[in-house]
């Protein structure tokens, strides 16, 4: 939480530079700010706080996914390494899990808008990214809350029509999978 608060700190202070027209303090006060993100990746390595600390930040986490596009890999990048550490049960995955109702619905519409944009523009825009967090926090979801958001059934509707679109062997390698997840549900 420290670093976060950090981080912020020089994000305010990058902003205020360049209302002043300070660009070079700017640019730096923003290169600071995403290195300190960047360390996020290894603070989720076996955390022995995550059942205290992960309630904390997981609006933090969600807002930085859909916000800032810039800090985007790296905060899903942390996402996934807490998901696969945590996948035997337990108070960790207990906890991660209870957070699956935000991040699905966050992650899919991301990667349904990053399909609009690849499709308009012809770039890939980093959706395999989402789509592997997608699916490590599948793993963990329960059934509740696959079936009370209807996260299911709008993924494999969404994937199915456009498997066309996206790197075909790659989704379809996806819906496979969320398709045989569907059927322990």
């Amino acid at each position: 939480m420290f670093f976060l608060v950090r981080s912020f700190l020089l994000l305010f202070l990058g902003a205020e530079c360049a209302r002043e027209n300070r660009t070079v303090e700017s640019k730096t006060y923003e290169i600071l700010q995403q290195q300190i993100w960047s360390l996020l990746p290894a603070f989720c390595n076996k955390p022995i706080d995550l059942p205290e600390a992960f309630p904390g930040i997981a609006k933090i986490l969600g807002s930085a996914i859909v916000d800032r596009p810039d800090l985007r890999q790296d905060v899903m990048a942390s996402i996934r390494k807490l998901v696969t550490h945590n996948l035997e049960p337990g108070k960790n995955r207990e906890v991660l899990a209870r957070f699956a109702k935000n991040y699905l619905p966050l992650l899919f519409n991301i990667y349904t808008g990053d399909m609009e944009k690849s499709k308009a523009t012809g770039k890939d825009t980093r959706k395999l990214a989402v789509l592997e967090t997608a699916k490590c926090y599948l793993q963990i979801s329960d059934k509740q809350v696959m079936n009370c958001t209807g996260i299911r059934d709008a993924l494999l509707t969404s994937l199915a029509a456009r498997c066309d679109q996206v790197q075909q062997h790659k989704v379809a390698g996806f819906g496979s999978w969320i398709s045989a997840r569907a059927r322990v549900f």
